[in-house]
């Protein structure tokens, strides 16, 4: 331990929590929990109408485009948990602009009355950096999506709960110019236009989505990414949903896509793909067929090779993934 100084008598004593705080604010003020902190302290501060306190800013996790911190307030009346997402060195050209809708998206859910949880958001500052969001933090146990780990928990029904809650939204309802309004059809149409790369397995891929394109149907709100890790298991509370970044207006049969990716056996059983489709369907979403969902996998996963080719990732694993899927459609 070094000391910041000595007593009279010669005793040594360190530094005060609040000194160690601004010392390391003095040498580290572009690390990202430095962003964060300025964030959550200006965002919330203006939020509640006070200068508010700020605890210790710990990393929850990092993401593709950003990174989650967490700490307490004091806003006077009560302790809260928020978090603040940094944009990081891997965000996108388009990220802000996606942040921003993320900022308004979350803003009009809040007023709602929902069957999940959904974070509150504080607002948003932009330093040199990016846009940071700022929101209160969704408590919960992050979802398993492997059948039997969370003891009486069965994740497709969850799952299918909480796209079904997310896609009753009505689309009309969202704030003016907040996403491109589009139908199930142009959404299979925008995803088999990506498919581009002459490939033996991707020519195969374009060939049956071609052949399956999903019907002109009206698109629904999408989250975007419905993973484990963005659903969170509230204690007697609705489940949790977070990180609606990628959120749109689409297919809902590619909200489920996202989630089974392809492959043989979604949350580890073999009828994996239609517990889910059933649980949708009784949960309240349309009726989808098992190969309108997988249009979307075939969609995702040739988009994995793609990048992994370009990216120099693992081609050889992405290839093999596909090349499955094509083999158990009959496409091959």
């Amino acid at each position: 331990m070094l000391a910041a100084g000595f007593t009279e008598a010669g005793f040594p004593y360190g530094l005060t929590v609040e000194q160690y705080r601004a010392a390391n604010l003095r040498s580290e003020p572009r690390a990202g929990w430095a962003r964060a902190r300025h964030a959550i302290e200006r965002v919330c501060s203006e939020a509640v109408g006070r200068e508010v306190d700020v605890g210790f800013v710990k990393l929850l996790g990092t993401g593709r485009s950003r990174d989650a911190y967490r700490a307490s307030i004091d806003e006077g009346r009560q302790q809260l948990d928020v978090y603040a997402l940094v944009p990081n060195h891997f965000a996108a050209a388009d990220y802000e602009q996606r942040a921003v809708f993320e900022l308004r998206l979350l803003a009009a859910l809040g007023k709602r009355e929902l069957g999940i949880r959904v974070p509150r958001v504080f607002g948003a500052l932009r330093d040199s950096g990016g846009v940071i969001l700022v929101e209160e933090l969704v408590e919960g146990i992050a979802l398993d999506l492997r059948a039997g780990t969370q003891s009486t928990v069965r994740p497709w029904v969850v799952i299918a709960e909480v796209a079904a809650e997310v896609h009753a939204i009505p689309v009309e309802e969202l704030p003016e110019g907040l996403f491109k309004q589009r139908d199930c059809r142009s959404h299979g149409e925008s995803l088999l236009a990506t498919v581009g790369r002459e490939h033996q397995l991707l020519c195969a891929a374009r060939e049956w989505m071609a052949a399956h394109l999903p019907p002109p149907e009206p698109g629904v709100l999408l989250h975007g990414d419905l993973l484990g890790q963005n659903v969170h298991l509230g204690f007697g509370e609705p489940p949790g949903v977070i990180d609606w970044e990628r959120a749109e207006i689409g297919d809902p049969a590619y909200e489920l896509a996202v989630v089974t990716r392809g492959v043989r056996r979604p949350f580890q059983m073999a009828d994996g793909l239609e517990r889910l489709l059933e649980a949708y369907s009784a949960a309240g979403g349309r009726p989808l067929s098992r190969s309108r969902v997988e249009f979307f996998e075939l969609g995702i996963l040739a988009g994995q090779y793609e990048r992994a080719v370009v990216e120099r990732g693992d081609v050889a694993g992405a290839e093999n993934r596909l090349h499955a899927l094509l083999k158990r459609l009959g496409a091959l």
